[in-house]
């Protein structure tokens, strides 16, 4: 069996979670490390891989252009064991604009900083959100456009001074405050998505139905299994609010796809920004 991820799921984020799979499937479990999402859905085509952790819009679009080939298996569950779901934000420092509409009026005066180009609470929703209110392409209303690197990282430039509007999830802006990387007071929550669903664990549509029936106990049970890696999918896939795994459904991911008029155009800028 082979896993993989988008770029949030770097190798030595996955290697501990291939060694759980490993010892409850009973059989090998290799990692393969891929470098965009193109050559993920190649292996997907191909057979090449099996299992991948993706974040919602690279589900959405691996869906899409893979003709079917990748399903949901297990995503994130909240306190209630629900499926979970989350929000996208964009924020300024406390001296910054007030209000999105107070943005967009001086956007050419700002730097926006955003987390990744394939991240969709961190990028593209914000970036989607933007163009609905008539600033696209943001390049051409925005003195600079710009990528932290992760969602913490670019809480922290806020915290610091280094940045004055990002984009970023609510889980881990709630995070940031409760580890007082971020004081309460100290910026302005200028636009919230609707819900958007948790990253996910998909698979090969055409792997075996009792491989994918035991991947699904797997995960289901990580939390409550004895040397299981589950506070290190906790620490390690900014999903810090879950309180496990549940199966999850395709239709969750609707309301991505509800961005279809604008994918051909998301697409366009993430591959730019992924040359």
């Amino acid at each position: 069996m082979v896993i993989s991820g988008s770029y949030y799921f770097p190798k030595e984020k996955l290697a501990p979670i291939a060694a759980y799979l490993a010892q409850r499937l009973d059989r090998p479990v290799a990692i393969h490390s891929a470098g965009k999402l193109e050559e993920l859905n190649a292996g997907i085509t191909d057979g090449s891989i099996d299992v991948a952790f993706l974040n919602p819009f690279s589900y959405v679009l691996s869906h899409a252009e893979t003709g079917g080939g990748i399903e949901p298996l297990v995503m994130m569950s909240d306190a209630d064991g629900n499926p979970s779901f989350y929000r996208s934000m964009l924020v300024s420092a406390a001296l910054g604009p007030k209000s999105f509409e107070e943005l967009t009026k001086v956007s050419d005066q700002q730097t926006i900083t955003f987390v990744h180009a394939t991240s969709t609470s961190g990028h593209l929703i914000p970036r989607l959100h933007f163009a609905q209110a008539g600033l696209d392409p943001l390049e051409m209303h925005f003195a600079e456009v710009r990528f932290a690197g992760g969602h913490q990282e670019a809480i922290a430039e806020l915290a610091r001074g280094e940045a004055s509007l990002i984009a970023c999830s609510e889980p881990d802006l709630r995070l940031a405050i409760e580890k007082g990387v971020l004081a309460e007071g100290s910026f302005n929550l200028l636009w919230q998505s609707d819900p958007i669903p948790e990253p996910l664990v998909a698979v090969r549509s055409g792997l075996d139905a009792d491989v994918k029936d035991a991947l699904e106990l797997a995960f289901v049970e990580m939390r409550n299994t004895p040397q299981a890696p589950w506070n290190h999918v906790v620490e390690n896939f900014g999903s810090t609010h879950a309180q496990g795994f549940v199966p999850a459904l395709d239709s969750y991911y609707d309301p991505i796809r509800e961005m279809a008029d604008s994918m051909e155009q998301l697409i366009l800028f993430l591959t730019f920004y992924m040359e």
